[in-house]
């Protein structure tokens, strides 16, 4: 029997369940890490800065607010609460080394919803560096396994296409199989476009790091607040000096979660093209 023609209930029961699995194989996918004929080096985590730990545990959002944080505490940098900015010192003593970088890149004032893009060139360097540890996927890679996620949804966001496209020259409603082939596409792109960073390797390693810095994550002292703010986010800040610069970047920069599917397709029988 032809899919396509199929009733709008039974056709929207089919390509909900196909939606489910399809977007359940592209999680898997991304946590998949088969042998490679040319593996990648042993996992090496000696020496790696918190900046480093940041990006590896929650991208370039978390190093950029871990980055700041260190100048914050350095003195590199105030805070503009008023404004929501981030203001460079003038005669400032000169920032530690591992912070150089993230200084040159912020000495003209920045708002705090900026920051990682002012901050970005200079995770270039972090990145690789993440990749030559064996702790991290190079960029071509993660391109790979972004697109081989989203395949199946990509396919599944063109048979919808194709029941609009036979729906509208049946004159038939089409709007529910519209709204469940954006959303298909919608989270097609998001996989492709936000593939993992971290290596299974990486990934465990950020989680032992974390039980094995358990009282630092709870109640970090002064110099070990970039580390807990590396391994567990702004969470580490609220109760120290810096909560303000916490909650401004909560309000700019948070990660919306975005692929929850709604229960809309409840005993709609008019709206898929049939």
């Amino acid at each position: 029997m032809n899919p396509y023609d199929l009733t709008a209930g039974p056709f929207l029961a089919i390509y909900a369940l196909a939606f489910a699995a399809c977007l359940g194989f592209g999680l898997w996918w991304r946590q998949r890490e088969p042998p490679s004929v040319f593996p990648p080096p042993p996992a090496r985590t000696q020496g790696l800065d918190p900046v480093g730990w940041a990006y590896l545990a929650g991208g370039a959002v978390r190093a950029a607010d871990t980055a700041a944080v260190g100048l914050l505490q350095s003195g590199q940098l105030k805070l503009d609460k008023k404004r929501n900015m981030l203001l460079p010192v003038p005669l400032a003593d000169p920032p530690p080394a591992s912070l150089a970088a993230y200084a040159r890149r912020l000495k003209d004032p920045v708002s705090v919803a900026d920051l990682s893009a002012r901050l970005a060139s200079a995770f270039e360097a972090v990145a690789a560096d993440l990749v030559v540890r064996g702790l991290a996927f190079d960029p071509p890679t993660r391109l790979r396994r972004g697109w081989a996620s989203a395949a199946p949804l990509l396919v599944l966001t063109v048979l919808g296409a194709i029941r609009i496209l036979l729906g509208m020259a049946r004159e038939r409603p089409v709007g529910f199989i519209v709204g469940f082939t954006l959303l298909t596409l919608i989270a097609a792109v998001s996989l492709a476009l936000k593939p993992p960073l971290a290596r299974r390797a990486g990934r465990e390693a950020v989680a032992r790091h974390k039980d094995a810095s358990s009282r630092l994550v709870r109640a970090p002292e002064a110099d070990e607040l970039m580390l807990a703010m590396a391994l567990v986010g702004g969470g580490a800040l609220f109760g120290t000096p810096y909560a303000a610069f916490a909650k401004m970047r909560q309000a700019v920069g948070g990660d919306g979660g975005g692929c929850g599917g709604g229960g809309g397709c409840g005993g709609g029988c008019g709206g898929c093209g049939s």
